[in-house]
């Protein structure tokens, strides 16, 4: 918020100081806004790709030393960038997008890379699981156990199980 302000006062000092170069003033303010941009943008995706080849050697690791299984990790399933062909005058807008896009890209994945990690170093963490297993104490599991042991011992069939006869068994002719 401070740097458009310094852009904005810069502009208007620059304004005041000539008519002629009231126009060349406002391009340079938003020229300088599109670097800032640009620069800021490609800072996070440069952040965000490091975070992302950090999850991605700890998984490796993990996987190595058989804390998690070996099978595809679904972030390989999360949306691809699309490349496009941008007209020139959007060329910078969409290059700033791309950039901002890929960056939200990669948190994501390393969002969800950490919460693997999370599994496999804490399993017995509360961590917003939906198994049966992760959303209890230990204490409610036991007790659930008992309470499904009793019901089966008490289990009473409606129908008693049939005898079957056994009969000899054939035995095979040879040729």
């Amino acid at each position: 918020a401070t740097l458009g302000n310094h852009r904005s006062r810069s502009a208007a000092f620059l304004a005041s100081a000539s008519p002629s170069s009231a126009a060349a003033a406002a391009a340079a303010a938003a020229d300088s806004g599109a670097a800032y941009d640009s620069v800021l943008a490609t800072s996070l995706l440069q952040m965000s790709c490091k975070l992302r080849r950090c999850s991605d050697e700890l998984l490796s690791k993990l996987r190595r030393s058989r804390h998690l299984s070996r099978t595809p990790s679904p972030t390989d399933d999360l949306p691809m960038l699309q490349q496009r062909s941008p007209d020139r005058q959007q060329q910078h807008r969409s290059q700033l997008q791309d950039s901002l896009h890929s960056c939200l890209y990669n948190l994501q994945a390393v969002q969800y890379q950490l919460s693997i990690i999370e599994r496999a170093v804490f399993p017995q963490a509360k961590s917003g699981r939906s198994s049966a297993l992760g959303s209890c104490s230990e204490g409610e599991y036991l007790m659930e156990r008992d309470r499904i042991n009793s019901e089966m011992r008490g289990f009473q069939p409606i129908e008693p199980p049939q005898q079957q006869q056994q009969q000899p068994s054939v035995g095979r002719v040879g040729k």
